[in-house]
């Protein structure tokens, strides 16, 4: 049985992970609320969901996955940001893994999250196209490998 850690699985806006291709929480890491509506912020990560899919289509490319650097980048604004929180005072808390870091809540605004997620940025994403169900349609430069790094 594999038991998922989100502090072992770093996502970009708690949908998204590198080195897994195809791949799309709702309600990943970082993603939940402890402030306001789970709801919509559910239906902000399916409308993020559904552009991605798009962009898979419109690429006519069958991998979509998100670039490590992008991942990173977005992590380390997380993490920053929620050093400033109520939730990093230094409190005990079940929003804490046990390095004591906020694995679990959005620190900022859920407005901001919906706004953040109204569009893929393309560009934060590694497209390929299956080479033995569609060979020849890669669409942009990349790989994909099986694990975190």
């Amino acid at each position: 049985m594999i038991i998922f850690q989100p502090s072992a699985v770093p996502t970009s806006w708690g949908v998204t992970v590198a080195g897994y291709p195809n791949l799309f929480f709702l309600i990943g890491p970082n993603s939940r609320v402890g402030h306001s509506s789970i709801v919509f912020k559910i239906e902000a990560q399916v409308h993020y969901v559904m552009q991605c899919l798009k962009l898979i289509h419109k690429r006519r490319a069958t991998v979509m996955e998100v670039r490590p650097e992008a991942q990173a980048e977005f992590n380390r604004s997380l993490q920053k940001r929620m050093k400033s929180t109520v939730y990093a005072s230094g409190c005990k808390s079940w929003y804490l893994d046990a390095q004591s870091k906020n694995v679990i809540l959005w620190p900022w605004l859920t407005c901001q999250y919906w706004m953040r997620t109204r569009r893929v940025k393309a560009d934060d994403y590694v497209f390929m196209a299956d080479p033995v169900t569609e060979p020849g349609l890669v669409t942009s430069g990349g790989m994909c490998s099986n694990s975190i790094t």
